[in-house]
């Protein structure tokens, strides 16, 4: 437990310098520009983060439940390779796009300023896409520390370089996407050539190697892409009946939560290693307790950060996000909602995960969940209520916080159960 508090401790040291970070980024754009320049850069983040679920169901998810459990050390650096080689065709994905948009921005033959926001989003892709692989596999090897170092160096260079573009440049999306994907690359790759130590070479890498990613990616890609799209595809239909205004209404109201999700993010970083290595080694009882203390402290957490952005919240909205956004409380309190339920899912999602079985269950759940979303997020967006737009997700959350904690994870502890059995 001594481990994981301290990894907690530096995880949860990481995610405050990236929620720094995003949330002055964000400030600047409340600040700084106008409401359709904000909503255009909350489309932008809600790729980005469809793109970073791909890269988790097909690299990370996938590293972080097979290499706790392995104990060869072949094998550990075959499956570190096999999750290399996945990397590396995402990353040039990516470039392939930023590299059509330059061509067709050279022609000046189609819509540049639609061209300019993809080629923006193609380069923070490719920054994103280095900077959580360098992050994820730190904090796989339990190295917490070398991940808050290239974060750090991450966080500093973009800061000063969006300060300087922005002096001989309008600042806008484009110019922050471009910039964060850079600063994004240069600073993981130290850690790109330091984990390279860690895998094997490509020859040595087997198709079983691969398979096994497989086995995982097929239940998990399909699953992150029902969360994301629940959880973040209605930006885009708020953006399709209200305009880009209101995105920027729901994304200042939600800027003020973001805290609580890096704060269980950097716990779940720290804690899928440790958790998957329990499983592997059927040490249940030592898991159970350790999954009903984390959710223990999740919810005194939620609970405290609530009570404190509810007494404050009017000093903030007129001094954090100003004039424009003035009269946001109810849906402030309708994201206090979602992200209380969304922090106490995460945990159990994070629980369940260290089982490569669980993965297509969690991926019938969200089906469940976007079922619900859907319908409510379309009405509640035709009415031109953004609260009740928050809230149709909340109770997609709560749907899938339900089946999580009394199916899944107890389906997960039945299963280890049997399989212990077997073996006897």
């Amino acid at each position: 437990m001594k481990s994981i508090v301290k990894g907690s401790v530096l995880g949860a040291v990481d995610q405050a310098l990236l929620s720094a970070f995003s949330l002055l980024l964000n400030l600047a754009f409340i600040r700084w520009t106008g409401k359709e320049e904000f909503g255009t850069f909350s489309l932008a983040i809600a790729s980005l983060l469809l793109i970073q679920s791909i890269q988790n169901a097909l690299v990370n998810s996938p590293l972080t439940t097979l290499q706790p459990s392995l104990t060869d050390d072949d094998a550990r650096r075959r499956t570190a390779g096999a999750g290399f080689v996945i990397q590396l065709a995402l990353v040039g994905i990516a470039a392939l796009v930023v590299l059509v948009c330059a061509g067709w921005l050279s022609s000046d033959s189609s819509d540049g300023s639609t061209l300019w926001m993809v080629f923006g989003v193609g380069v923070a892709a490719i920054g994103l896409l280095i900077r959580e692989y360098v992050r994820g596999g730190f904090f796989l090897l339990q190295q917490p520390a070398r991940a808050l170092s290239s974060d750090a160096l991450y966080v500093g260079s973009a800061a000063v370089a969006i300060a300087a573009g922005s002096v001989g440049y309008a600042f806008g999306a484009t110019l922050v996407l471009c910039v964060i994907g850079v600063a994004g690359a240069l600073s993981g790759l130290p850690g790109m050539l330091r984990l390279a130590r860690e895998r094997s070479t490509l020859r040595e890498i087997r198709g079983e190697d691969l398979g096994e990613f497989a086995i995982i990616a097929k239940w998990a890609l399909p699953s992150v892409l029902v969360t994301w799209a629940y959880s973040n595809a209605f930006v885009y239909i708020v953006d399709h009946f209200s305009g880009k205004a209101a995105v920027a209404d729901l994304s200042a109201a939600r800027l003020l939560l973001v805290p609580l999700t890096l704060i269980v993010a950097g716990w779940s970083s720290a804690f899928r290693p440790r958790a998957s290595a329990m499983l592997a080694a059927s040490q249940r009882a030592q898991l159970t307790s350790l999954v009903l203390r984390s959710v223990t402290a999740v919810g005194a957490i939620v609970v405290c950060y609530g009570l404190v952005l509810w007494l404050a919240l009017p000093v903030l909205e007129l001094q954090l996000l100003g004039a424009k956004y003035i009269g946001l409380g109810p849906v402030v309190l309708a994201w206090m909602v979602f992200f209380g339920i969304m922090s106490v899912r995460m945990v159990g999602m994070a629980a369940m995960m260290s089982s490569k079985s669980a993965f297509k269950s969690l991926f019938f759940y969200g089906l469940v969940a976007l079922a619900v979303a859907v319908p409510g997020v379309l009405l509640a967006a035709r009415s031109d209520s953004l609260a009740m737009v928050v809230l149709a997700l909340a109770a997609a959350e709560g749907v899938l916080a339900a089946l999580i904690w009394l199916v899944g994870w107890p389906g997960v502890l039945a299963g280890q159960q049997s399989r212990e059995g077997d073996h006897v």
